[in-house]
């Protein structure tokens, strides 16, 4: 189905990041999808047309059944209500049938989102760094480019959009930490561990033989900066090739690291700070216990 006024939207917008435009899109996508094959709708005029709350609530429900987490149906939910509030003001109709529609109720979603165990995490940096397969020419490259970023990601906390964000030079390797600037534009401070400042020491010599002009840190074989999809893709194909069953994605190492961090007494105001949440409720759906420790060189693992 064609998505003339979503390229539109797309236009007017143009200000969002890639990866909330690209979020967006798929949120939409997918309503076009079941009004095709549920309502048997097969253009945008005779979606948005025919959409009331009920069709987005039936959708939601699908989504739900399905298997889709909770997170995830708000995050499609939202999308769509963006898409039709942009509809509104261009008068294309005359409310937002999704403005009433209700989210899924998220409460301690996060406490069962699989996470990698630090013996876990270990082995997947030492499959990482094992060669596998026949295409081994620029095995040396990847092998420390995704060692390093796995092991940013799973002491770090950092998003997904945060990590890929990094430029050559950022870390600063004599106060052990990183600057970033997360959701809402705020400044906060991340911790870095010894192990991993060795591992991105490792990759930058690698990355040095690489023809590029980008100062991202982060670049392909072919010198371009790495993308959201490409990088969920690797980690999924190291965790099958470490035998790891449960479904890790990039926001998984994150979520892995907040826990881990917990698990070894960081108190709560300080991951609150390291993770970058603005709410400190979204921190204490991780917590187990409260332990008043600072975190430390110690608290990182030796890889």
């Amino acid at each position: 189905m064609e998505m003339k006024l979503f390229n539109e939207y797309e236009e007017h917008y143009i200000n969002k990041s890639d990866n909330t435009l690209i979020s967006y899109r798929n949120s939409v996508e997918s309503y076009y999808k079941f009004c095709d094959e549920k309502l048997g709708l097969t253009s945008e005029e005779e979606v948005i047309k025919a959409t009331t709350w009920s069709e987005v609530t039936r959708w939601r429900n699908t989504l739900v059944k399905d298997g889709l987490s909770p997170y995830s149906v708000n995050v499609r939910i939202s999308g769509l209500r963006s898409f039709f509030k942009f509809l509104v003001l261009t008068h294309r109709i005359n409310s937002n049938p999704v403005e009433e529609v209700e989210n899924v109720g998220t409460k301690a979603v996060e406490q069962h989102r699989d996470y990698l165990t630090e013996a876990e995490f270990l082995h997947l940096i030492d499959v990482i760094k094992t060669p596998s397969g026949k295409k081994q020419d620029r095995f040396s490259f990847t092998s420390k480019r995704d060692a390093f970023l796995v092991g940013l990601f799973v002491t770090s906390g950092l998003r997904i959009s945060e990590l890929l964000s990094l430029k050559v030079g950022q870390i600063d390797t004599e106060t052990k930490s990183v600057k970033v600037v997360g959701k809402g534009s705020k400044l906060r401070v991340v911790p870095v561990s010894s192990a991993v400042i060795k591992l991105m020491h490792e990759y930058l010599t690698e990355r040095a033989t690489v023809a590029t002009d980008s100062d991202s840190l982060f670049v392909n074989i072919k010198g371009g900066k790495l993308s959201p999809q490409g990088t969920n893709q690797n980690i999924k194909k190291y965790c099958e090739r470490a035998g790891i069953e449960k479904h890790i994605s990039a926001h998984c190492l994150r979520h892995s690291a907040i826990t881990n961090m917990i698990d070894k007494g960081v108190p709560v105001a300080r991951v609150q700070v390291i993770a970058g949440h603005s709410d400190s409720s979204t921190t204490a759906r991780y917590y187990k216990e409260h332990l008043d420790t600072m975190v430390d060189d110690n608290f990182f693992p030796e890889f």
